[in-house]
């Protein structure tokens, strides 16, 4: 197990070494696009079978208790989110080679590892394992982010640096917040459950301290970045973890009026993606610029993206064929991104409708389990992570990228976790 923890954790550390790939290299030649992440995570993997092949040899309830793991509530949901919607998506795509190297890294590699997660946080019943390397991968980018900001350069993107934004080793300064988001609240779920079962005391505690540095890098290097959709998230994100994190303590009265107004917010969330969706050619018509910043571009693209989808709205432009597409259909921004800005919209145009409504059962089954646990704050960690990456993906990707999805599919497997160990204590 113990060469397994260690790739793993190796992995969690490296997520966003995805940007080292085969093609920079003339001596590497793969018939599909592969990065260093994505070696991380089959070494892991295959690591991981040939210890759990042995094991099961040795004791048998290795595997019933895997298997337990695995058909839990957000099985099905997952199967068809992978299967019906990703798989399907690469034959439907215009170029299906491109397109398998994306189901690959952003969806099976992902799920594959998330397994290995989940099965060494059962076998040690801690998830800490897993967190300080995950939480490391984020500190390292924000070093790397307030040295881009003391010094004024940056080798990934130069035009950043007129800007005033950094961008760690990322290309665009908004590819920072969309990683470091959900490990901010992580961070500070796992910091309030240790002080809450008087595990550390802060003079003493490297952990702490360690955890501290960690959520202050986060958000300094959020701020360095400037991205608008990151601080939108992380103050609706915080607002969520600071009521969730009070509704044990409140009577009757006011959980359930909580509950209500949780109720309300998601609604209304999904009321406006649908409202500006419907009506996005009346935004364009009114905001249509002379000279394009990134909301009125947003605009032109979801106009774009919405008379696509009126051709295609139950298979969507196919996986990795929404930039190829995209000019047959352009309005008022001419320049073919890789996605259209928008959470909901980014699995439509790439998995299909199938795609799109497997990740909301997904998310919604994943809410169901952490919702038993919110005496927890590493749960309502978890939980504020899922909130700041909807309200980021208002306007941004927060899931097609490498790095992304691992973390996806780790907040995933933390869950899953949640439903198998800690159900068996309450």
């Amino acid at each position: 197990m113990k060469a397994v923890q260690i790739l793993a954790s190796l992995t969690l550390a490296a997520l966003p070494l995805y940007i080292i790939r085969c093609k920079s290299f003339s001596w590497c030649q793969s018939p599909l696009p592969f990065t260093l992440l994505e070696l991380f995570i089959l070494a892991t993997f295959f690591v991981w079978i040939i210890w759990r092949v042995s094991s099961v040899r040795k004791e048998k309830k290795v595997l019933q208790r895997l298997f337990k793991g695995l058909t839990g509530p957000l099985f099905w949901p997952s199967v068809l989110f992978l299967a019906g919607g990703a798989t399907i998506a690469v034959f439907l795509s215009a170029d299906q080679r491109v397109a398998a190297g994306i189901w690959k890294a952003y969806f099976v590699e992902p799920a594959l590892f998330s397994l290995v997660v989940l099965d060494l946080s059962i076998e040690k019943k801690s998830l800490s394992w897993a967190i300080v390397p995950l939480l490391f991968s984020g500190l390292w980018l924000s070093v790397l982010a307030v040295w881009q900001a003391v010094t004024g350069t940056n080798q990934f993107a130069t035009y950043a640096i007129s800007q005033g934004r950094v961008t760690a080793v990322y290309t665009t300064p908004n590819a920072l917040g969309l990683y470091l988001g959900p490990l901010t609240f992580l961070a500070l779920g796992f910091l309030f459950e240790l002080f809450r079962q008087k595990q550390i005391k802060l003079k003493k505690s490297s952990l702490a301290w360690y955890l501290i540095i960690s959520l202050l890098g986060f958000i300094l290097a959020i701020y360095l970045s400037k991205s608008r959709g990151a601080g939108l998230g992380v103050i609706v994100a915080l607002l969520a973890f600071s009521l969730m994190a009070i509704y044990p303590i409140l009577s009757n009265f006011w959980q359930t009026l909580f509950r209500f107004s949780a109720f309300f917010a998601v609604v209304a969330y999904l009321l406006l993606n649908i409202f500006v969706f419907v009506k996005i050619d009346s935004f364009v018509s009114t905001y249509k610029p002379t000279t394009q910043n990134s909301i009125t571009a947003r605009f032109c693209i979801w106009q774009a993206t919405k008379k696509m989808l009126a051709d295609r709205p139950i298979t969507g432009a196919g996986l990795s064929a929404y930039q190829k597409v995209y000019p047959s259909y352009a309005t008022c921004y001419s320049e073919a991104h890789l996605y259209p800005h928008n959470i909901l919209l980014n699995f439509w145009t790439e998995t299909g409708m199938v795609g799109l409504l497997a990740f909301l059962w997904v998310i919604y089954r994943c809410w169901k389990i952490l919702d038993r646990f919110v005496n927890n704050f590493l749960a309502v960690g978890l939980l504020s992570a899922m909130v700041y990456i909807f309200i980021h993906g208002l306007v941004d990707v927060p899931y097609f990228k490498n790095d992304l999805a691992a973390e996806f599919w780790v907040l995933l497997s933390m869950a899953v976790w949640f439903n198998i160990t800690q159900a068996k204590k309450s």
